[in-house]
């Protein structure tokens, strides 16, 4: 069975890269989350949209989640 989950993220006060970086350091300072480098850039450059995309290693589901910007806002 799949679950889906929309999450908004807006900040007016910082930058898409900021963003992405926020992402990656929350990755680094949990042990079941990774920030896939390699697929965020392939999907960065094949949209020419910013892209971050994690996966979380919880030894059951694995999933990965896609985020996403959509006029202005990050999706997740």
């Amino acid at each position: 069975m799949k679950a889906y989950q929309e999450l908004t993220l807006i900040s007016k006060k910082i930058s898409d890269t900021e963003v992405i970086e926020i992402l990656k350091i929350f990755t680094q300072q949990l042990n079941n989350w990774t920030y896939l480098l390699e697929e965020t850039e392939e999907h960065t450059k094949e949209t020419e949209k910013p892209y971050c995309i994690l996966f979380l290693d919880d030894d059951y589901h694995k999933p990965k989640f896609l985020i996403s910007k959509k006029q202005r806002i990050f999706i997740l």
